[in-house]
């Protein structure tokens, strides 16, 4: 116990409740604002010349490659609508060919229809005479 007792009483405040700690010591203000504006000037000036630089630099190289991206996707865009159109225009000649050729077939096989069947009515009629 007599070791607890040592540490109680060093833990006691000097001065009968006065702080001595430094950043509330009034005696050491001065000495404090100038080292203040030490770091605050030597941080801005590290800012200003080594951070702040690369910053704008890779603020500048992103809007670059972003408008580099943009440019190449409005070209892409305008390629993919050409290919369409293309193949629009080459659908609707197959269309119209396709549907020309069944035409064709068509009055083909009906003028064929039409032949048989005058000829039937001549036989037929042949006979009935």
């Amino acid at each position: 116990m007599a070791q607890s007792d040592t540490t109680q009483t060093e833990v006691g405040h000097e001065g009968g409740g006065h702080s001595n700690f430094p950043p509330f010591d009034a005696s050491t203000f001065p000495a404090q604002i100038l080292w203040f504006f030490i770091a605050f000037g030597l941080l801005y000036w590290f800012m200003s010349k080594r951070a702040l630089p690369q910053i704008g630099a890779v603020i500048e190289n992103r809007k670059a490659r972003i408008a580099r991206d943009l440019d190449d996707a409005t070209a892409m865009q305008q390629k993919a609508d050409a290919a369409a159109a293309a193949h629009e225009k080459t659908l609707a000649e197959a269309r119209a060919k396709a549907q020309s050729v069944a035409q064709a077939a068509r009055d083909q096989l009906a003028a064929e229809s039409e032949g048989k069947r005058k000829t039937l009515e001549e036989q037929l009629a042949g006979r009935l005479a």
